[in-house]
């Protein structure tokens, strides 16, 4: 018998509580749990896109085109061959006369956009300093363009479509972009983001599955500004940007019409009252494909 009939009781707790804690740390869930924790994929590269809007007299775009597709295409597509450029793509506004030409360039790394290869590469594709001459003659000739840039980070995009689920994109005219321009508080953004790869992705990933849409993503301006979050959608015909689809494949993926509106909340919440513009631009350079 203990000599401590007070403290007997509590030891015997006390021991028993001990037993339980080694049996819950020898437990399979906690061994795994305190198991070193398997190392992290590496973070992926930024993708940077460089985006130029001129404002061109209207009457002179169909000019400035020609010049480009004549003497810069050829250009960036080595740009494209050498890898100093990723991708780029020359939109044109459908109806607008204000910013109505935008140039969009992708590029891997921050220091692919100040690589100074493509005055290197100009040189080199057009050696005769009389036609790059008259290349310049040719655009001062007309009426000064006015331009500004915006260097922005891929936040969020559709990944690559399973084999056997990227549907032929219907027949149309041609591609059209859709570009919507937000100012978002900058504290904000990050949630907006996290809204957009979490509830947006998935429907605009069926959407391109049901050969609706071609692409998505979601552009932050690297260093802020009035506009400073850009949703580009493109669309493979102008029938397409009118297909109400959108909100069924929404309803499905979702069906919990209160978990639906919780959504819609916190999107208001993060984006303000949603006020943005819209432009719609028809691709010109590359030259769509058939």
């Amino acid at each position: 018998m203990s000599r401590h009939p007070v403290l007997a009781p509590r030891l015997g707790a006390i021991l028993l509580l001990a037993a339980v804690l080694l049996g819950a740390a020898l437990s399979p869930g906690a061994l795994a749990a305190q198991a070193p924790a398997p190392p992290r994929a590496p973070r992926a590269a930024p993708v940077w896109w460089h985006v130029t809007y001129y404002k061109i007299p209207f009457r002179e775009a169909d000019s400035v085109v020609a010049l480009w597709k004549a003497y810069d295409a050829p250009v960036w597509e080595e740009l494209k061959r050498t890898g100093v450029l990723a991708d780029y793509v020359l939109l044109r506004h459908e109806m607008a006369d204000d910013e109505n030409l935008i140039l969009v360039q992708k590029y891997a790394s921050w220091a692919a956009i100040v690589d100074t290869a493509p005055a290197v590469v100009t040189r080199r594709l057009d050696p005769d300093s009389t036609k790059r001459a008259a290349r310049a003659a040719a655009f001062r000739g007309l009426s000064p363009i006015s331009h500004r840039d915006g260097i922005y980070i891929e936040q969020a995009s559709l990944a690559e479509p399973r084999a056997g689920r990227q549907a032929r994109p219907r027949s149309g005219d041609a591609p059209r972009w859709v570009i919507s321009y937000y100012k978002v508080d900058w504290p904000k953004v990050d949630s907006l983001v996290a809204l957009q790869r979490a509830y947006t992705a998935p429907t605009n990933t069926a959407l391109r599955e049901a050969g609706v849409l071609s692409d998505w993503k979601v552009l932050v301006h690297n260093f802020a500004g009035t506009e400073n979050v850009l949703y580009v959608w493109k669309y493979p015909s102008w029938a397409a940007i009118q297909d109400t689809s959108a909100a069924a494949i929404g309803r499905r993926l979702q069906p919990d019409s209160a978990r639906r509106a919780a959504v819609g909340d916190a999107f208001r919440g993060v984006a303000g009252s949603g006020e943005h513009r819209d432009g719609i631009y028809t691709q010109v350079l590359p030259a769509p494909r058939p």
